[in-house]
Parts: structure tokens; C-alpha cells; sequence
């Protein structure tokens, strides 16, 4: 084979479908990886200083504030993103009201999320955190504030093409985190210290993204987003806006649950020691998940233009050879989770940490496999126009993860827990993905844009600082 030949081969490749999903997918894998490096430099810098008790406290701290909160700060990342695009095919500017509207909603749901963990903290915080708990979920529950308009923010940056400035933001960003937290443990020794770090990160992040977001957008139309409102021009807009944030924060929350309520009945059921055993496991089993969050979150835009254009056969093609790459990724990394089980429990945990961790960390590994390889169920339910299927399966799922998280945490602790996920992450792929291939093989062309309810502004990389699992 000659090298023009072999240049033409890598060239064609890049220059496909299966190309061009990698190549949206770097940015951001990068920046998730940042994430992901931060979380777990945080949970050894707890632990190692502070102890597993306490670092079982903090994820306490920080679930009932993403339970609580983000029940009432909903995500506007895919209405802003979808309606915002709209009105730019008739110039940039044309968008500023979808903007400020997006905003909008991000401040009023953000103040409505901080006030309901205020007014539960008193009640949750002594008796799944400890005595100083309500002050913690409080003064935690402030990042709220802090973050609420970022998800605006990312998604203005995101319909402007900006991801390796968001990436570059996020490397500078999770590098202060772990910065603050360090200094916050030297200087108070207590969870405190800590949780101050945290709001002084979110301050900060918030106050860059927006300027960025503000600035980005200034340039590329001429129009500020700081100047007179111009919600008025979005007046046409605003009530399917405010349909579809509801409509999809149904998914939204059946992800929050299934991350966060594990941890809620096990501190209330278990112990905070089961809790933090749950927590280091997820923490290190979340790095099979990020190999494919990436190409997740690049696949959204992608399967809907596709869709559209009725392209169904590309669309196979992709999902046959994203799934191929994804299988055999995600195996070869299960396999070398079991084997250094050990040694990844210790490193997070130290040697104190109950040997029953190794089982809840390949338990909550299987359950990322099985979620990863196809990954691309939901967007193309989403492409298809089943979103409302989507929040139904995913409604099935929470539902079928509680009842077992009841029935096996009593007896089994942590590892109970694992069970429940694994289950449920079972049944909710098969039904998924038994829906999805069934959309490829009906008759009928693309949807019309109006149907489209998902972006790319629903990647996980784009979930607010006040969501960042420390575990």
C-alpha cells in the first residue's frame, strides 16, 4: 500500500461520520478528564487528611444539596441551545433574547433551589451529616447561587463553536479547585475549610464562564447580553422554551436520583462508612463512564442532523462501528478494574477502607459497561422524537433502582447499593436500545427541527460546578 493511498484512507476516515464523532468528541474528553482528575484528587486529599468519616460527612453535605436544589434548578442547556440556533440562522444577534430568557430562567430556578436547601438543611443536615450538618448543607447549598447561570453560559459558548475555550476554561478551572481545597484543608483542618474552597471555586468559575459567554457573544454579533433586555423579542418562544426545560429535566432527574438517593438511604440505613465505601467505589468505576461521555456528548448534534436529512443508513453504520469501539474499550478496562481493585480502593481510601469495596467497585464498573457500549441509545430516541419515551424508561429505572436500594441496602450495605445499580442500568439499556433499532427500521423521513429537544448542551461535561459528584 502506498503512502498517497494510505493518506487518502486516514483522510477519508477523518472526514466521516465515525471521524467526526471522534473528532468532536477530544475537546470534550479533555475537558471531562480534567473533572474526573480533580474529583478524585479531591477525595485523596479528604481522606488522607480528614479521614473516611469525614469524607463520608462531606458526599452527605453534597448530596442533599444536589438532591434538594437541583430539584428546583432545572436545566435550560437544551432549550437555550435549540431555540437560540433557531433564531441565529437569521444573524447571531438574532438570539439574544433566547439568551437572556435562558438566564433568566437560571437565576429565578437557581434562587428557588438555594431557598429549598435552606429550608430542609435544619432537618436533613443533623441527622445525615452530624451536628455541625446544617451549617454545612447551607453554607454547600451557596454554590447554588454561585453556579445558577452557568448552564446559560455553556451553552452560548457551545452554539458558537467555542469547545476548546471551554476546555481550556475547565483545565484552569479544576486546577483552582484542587488549589483551594488543599489550602482550605492546611489552614482550618475541617470540612469547613473545605467547603469554603468549593464556594470560593464556584464564585470564580461562575464569574469567567459568564464573561466569557458575554464577551463571546458581543464579538460574533455586536450585541451585549449586559445592555436593555431584550427578552421581549423571545416572547414567542417562551412558553415552548418552559415545555421543553420541563420535559427534559424528567431525565435529568432520574439521573440525579440514581447518582445521588444511593447515598441518601445508605447514610440513613447504613452508616456515613457505607456511604463513603459506595462513594471511592463510584469515584473510581466513573472513569469506564467518562471513556464514552465524550463521544456522547458529540454524537447529539451529529444523529439529529442525520435524522433530519433521513440518512438512516449512515446512522446504522455509525452505531455499528460506535458500539464495535465502545465494546471493546470498555471491556478491556472492566478487565483491569478487577484486577486492581485493590490497589485502586487503597489509593482513594486507604488501607482502612472494608474489603467490600472491591466487590461494590466492580459492581458499579459492569453497571458503566453496560451503559457505555451503547451509549447512543438515548440520542437517537432523542433524534427520533421520543422524548417522552425517554423520561418514561428512565421514570422505570429510578423506580426499579429504589424499590431494590430498599429491599438490599438493610442487608448489604454499600454493596446492596452496587446491586440496585447494576440491575436497573440493565433493564433500562435493553429497553432503550430495543426502541432505538426499532426507530431505525420505520418508515418516514426526518423530523422537522421543531421535534429535536435534546443538543449538544446536555453533555455531561456540561453539568454545573454545584452538581460535581465528590464521589
Amino acid at each position: 500500500m502506498s503512502r498517497a493511498h494510505i493518506v487518502r484512507t486516514v483522510r477519508s476516515l477523518w472526514t466521516s461520520e465515525l471521524g467526526g464523532l471522534a473528532r468532536d468528541s477530544v475537546y470534550v474528553g479533555i475537558a471531562q478528564a480534567a473533572v474526573s482528575i480533580a474529583d478524585l484528587v479531591q477525595i485523596i486529599l479528604v481522606t488522607h487528611i480528614l479521614g473516611l468519616t469525614e469524607y463520608g460527612r462531606l458526599a452527605l453535605a453534597v448530596t442533599v444539596v444536589a438532591l434538594v436544589g437541583q430539584f428546583f434548578d432545572v436545566r435550560v442547556g437544551p432549550a437555550v441551545t435549540t431555540f437560540g440556533a433557531r433564531k441565529m440562522a437569521h444573524g447571531v444577534g438574532a438570539a439574544a433574547g433566547v439568551f437572556q430568557f435562558g438566564y433568566l430562567i437560571d437565576g429565578v430556578t437557581g434562587l428557588l433551589g438555594f431557598g429549598a436547601v435552606a429550608a430542609v438543611a435544619p432537618f436533613l443536615g443533623p441527622h445525615l451529616v452530624g451536628g455541625d450538618g446544617s451549617k454545612l448543607v447551607v453554607l454547600y447549598g451557596l454554590t447554588l447561587l454561585a453556579s445558577t447561570l452557568d448552564e446559560s453560559s455553556v451553552s452560548i459558548l457551545r452554539l458558537l463553536g467555542r469547545f476548546r475555550l471551554i476546555t481550556f476554561y475547565t483545565i484552569c478551572l479544576e486546577g483552582l479547585r484542587i488549589v483551594f481545597v488543599a489550602m482550605g484543608l492546611l489552614l482550618f483542618h475541617n470540612l469547613l475549610g473545605v467547603i469554603l474552597a468549593l464556594l470560593l471555586y464556584d464564585v470564580i468559575g461562575a464569574i469567567a464562564i459568564a464573561g466569557l459567554a458575554v464577551a463571546t457573544f458581543h464579538n460574533e454579533s455586536g450585541v451585549t447580553l449586559l445592555a436593555t433586555p431584550v427578552v421581549a423579542a423571545a416572547a414567542e418562544d417562551r412558553r415552548p422554551m418552559m415545555k421543553m426545560v420541563l420535559h427534559t429535566n424528567v431525565v435529568s432527574y432520574g439521573r440525579l436520583a440514581q447518582a445521588q438517593l444511593p447515598a441518601v438511604l445508605l447514610g440513613a440505613i447504613s452508616g456515613v462508612t457505607q456511604v463513603a465505601v459506595y462513594k471511592i467505589a463510584t469515584a473510581a468505576a466513573a472513569g469506564i463512564g467518562r471513556l464514552v461521555d465524550p463521544a456522547f456528548a458529540a454524537l447529539l448534534p451529529r444523529i439529529s442532523r442525520l435524522w433530519a436529512a433521513d440518512r438512516r443508513g449512515e446512522i446504522q453504520r455509525l452505531v455499528k462501528s460506535a458500539t464495535l469501539i465502545a465494546s471493546a474499550a470498555l471491556t478491556t478496562t472492566l478487565v483491569l478494574f478487577i484486577i486492581l481493585r485493590f490497589p485502586i480502593i487503597d489509593l482513594l481510601g486507604g488501607t482502612d477502607v472494608p474489603r467490600s469495596a472491591a466487590t461494590v467497585l466492580i459492581l458499579v464498573a459492569a453497571a458503566q459497561v453496560v451503559n457505555g457500549v451503547v451509549f447512543w441509545n438515548y440520542p437517537l430516541l432523542y433524534a427520533s422524537g421520543r422524548a417522552g419515551l425517554v423520561a418514561g424508561i428512565a421514570l422505570l429505572g429510578g423506580f426499579v433502582q429504589t424499590a431494590l436500594l430498599l429491599a438490599l441496602i438493610p442487608s448489604s450495605g454499600a454493596v446492596g447499593a452496587a446491586s440496585a445499580l447494576l440491575v436497573s442500568q440493565v433493564l433500562v439499556n435493553v429497553a432503550a436500545t430495543i426502541y432505538a433499532l426499532r426507530s431505525l427500521q420505520e418508515p418516514g423521513g426526518g423530523l422537522d427541527t421543531r421535534s429535536r429537544v435534546v443538543t449538544s448542551a446536555d453533555s455531561a461535561s456540561a453539568r454545573p460546578r454545584s452538581e460535581i459528584d465528590l464521589g
